[in-house]
């Protein structure tokens, strides 16, 4: 009844939800990279994702979401992806993970599990969308799907997208990862009670 009040009220009560900006996204290419990396450099908060194949263990791509805090209610949001398909996408991957920025992960121990063979190292891996949710609702899942429902109310389903044959579907997929990811941290941040919040420290901590 919780969960099922929580989702009705998106239709019956729709101002007690923050609206973010809508989803886009940029493919980080020679052209752009140098001007994303510095929109990155001054983010507060990036989220990170990563996607990969059995074959060979490789990472297939990787996303970012910058969080800008600048005083305004809500933050204003940037997202790009790149296919680590040479030794220039992972110059910039190893460059994205050292920005001074608080780093998000949504179970963040397999991507850098990965990442470490890659020698792409998250320099301030601070929150995990999971965990941070298991400290306030152990009781209830906490795959990101289910996190994307239940802090943002115009959200869409995007899971599906992994299954596409279209190159660029499958990094629109990744992308749209970390772009729910970044708002669900947000939220969880705003949203938690001072005794998650707590939890999730000593969590961390141990």
């Amino acid at each position: 009844s919780f969960v099922t009040s929580r989702y009705v009220s998106k239709l019956v009560a729709p101002e007690k939800w923050n609206k973010w900006p809508d989803f886009s996204f940029k493919v980080l290419e020679p052209a752009n990279a140098q001007t994303l990396y510095e929109n990155f450099s001054q983010a507060s908060l990036i989220a990170v994702d990563i996607e990969t194949t059995r074959v060979n263990l490789a990472i297939t791509s990787i996303a970012f979401t910058a969080v800008y805090l600048s005083g305004s209610s809500i933050p204003r949001l940037e997202t790009c992806v790149l296919a680590i398909d040479s030794d220039f996408a992972l110059a910039w991957v190893r460059k994205f993970l050292a920005l001074p920025a608080a780093t998000i992960f949504q179970n963040g121990k397999y991507d850098c599990s990965y990442l470490l063979r890659y020698a792409a190292i998250p320099y301030n891996w601070k929150y995990d969308t999971a965990n941070m949710f298991h400290c306030w609702y152990s009781e209830l899942p906490k795959d990101l799907a289910m996190l994307s429902a239940f802090f943002i109310r115009e959200g869409r389903y995007w899971k599906d997208l992994a299954a596409s044959g279209d190159p660029y579907t499958r990094l629109e997929y990744n992308a749209r990862d970390t772009y729910a990811t970044a708002i669900v941290a947000c939220e969880w941040l705003l949203q938690a009670p001072q005794w998650a919040k707590t939890n999730y420290l000593q969590e961390r901590s141990e």
